[in-house]
Order: structure tokens, then sequence, then C-alpha cells
């Protein structure tokens, strides 16, 4: 074995250590596929002899095997973060939350401010929907029950004084006129 492969295999083992599962194994069959192709096995760079084994049993997988796994339902994948692969995926409750909020960021901005106390109940229901404790979830509810009713309150009176009602100002004095018509 070369010099060039030799290192090379030292840093896959190397890489066998790694604490994501997918990366150890991945190094593991890229340093079986080295040696196979440098013609050496496991036996020959420990200098030791091969034991008798069944060759038949440790034959490659298919090629098409790869394209027809899938993963469990419940595991997500980050390729370019600095999560493992296979992570956890977040609960249903977070994804439908942040659905809602990317549905709410989606509408363009104009109708978005005419229908702002709409927007602001879809906001408050995504922040009401990722908690999983009771009492966060109806602290919330109260607090996303008042500030929806705090927006249309102060909204329908935003429209009122644009369209001319002052429920407040005096009214003109009505004058008696002595003079019939």
């Amino acid at each position: 074995m070369l010099s060039a492969d030799r290192a090379k295999l030292f840093r896959l083992l190397a890489l066998t250590n790694s604490p994501y599962d997918g990366e150890a194994l991945a190094a593991s069959r890229m340093a079986n596929k080295l040696l196979k192709r440098t013609g050496a096995s496991w036996a020959d760079l420990f200098g030791q002899d091969e034991p008798n084994r069944d060759t038949t049993a440790a034959q490659d997988p298919p090629a098409d095997t790869h394209s027809t796994r899938t993963a469990p339902e419940d595991f997500g994948g980050d390729i370019f973060g600095d999560k493992p692969a296979w992570t956890k995926a977040p609960p249903k409750r977070v994804v439908r939350a942040g659905r809602l909020r990317l549905f709410l960021a989606g509408i363009p901005m104009p109708i978005r401010l005419v229908l702002g106390p709409l927007t602001a109940a879809g906001y408050l229901a995504a922040w009401t929907i990722e908690t999983d404790s009771l009492f966060d979830r109806s602290v919330r509810v109260l607090f996303s029950a008042a500030g929806v009713a705090l927006a249309f309150g102060l909204y329908a009176m935003i429209i009122a004084a644009e369209l001319g009602y002052r429920p407040y100002a005096p009214s003109p004095p009505i004058i008696a006129s002595s003079r019939a018509p």
C-alpha cells in the first residue's frame, strides 16, 4: 500500500470516532473501499493471517438499495448545519406554527396592513400553538385574546376617525327659528 493511501486510511479511521453515526459509518465504508481498491485487506494491514470466513455473507448490497430506503417518520435531516444528519424532527405543533408564520410572511405587506388585526391574530395564534405546557398555553391564549381585541379596537377607532366619526365632538347648536317656512 502506498504511503498516500496509508495516510488517507488513517484519516478515515480517525473519522470513525465521530460522535455522528452517519459520518462514522461513511468513513468506515470508505476505508473498506480504499482497501479493496488497493487490493489489501485488514489482515494484511495488521500483518496477521486472515481467518477462514464465509465470503457470501459480506457481499456488497444491490446498487438500488439506497434509493428505496426511507428515513423514519420522526427524523429530519440537516446536511448543511452543525447538527448530525439524523436528528429528531421538531414536534408537529412547532411545524404548524412555523408554516403559519411562513404563510403570513408570504402575504404582501399592503394587504397585511389593511388586514392588520387578522395578521396580528395569525401571529399570536402561531405563538400560542408552539407551547406544550397547559399553563403556558392558557396564559398565551388569554394574552392573545386581549391582544387581538386591542388590535381590532384600535383599528376600528382609526378607521372611524378617518371616516370623520367623532363620538365625543360637541354637536353644533340647534338654533330655533321663529320664522315658519
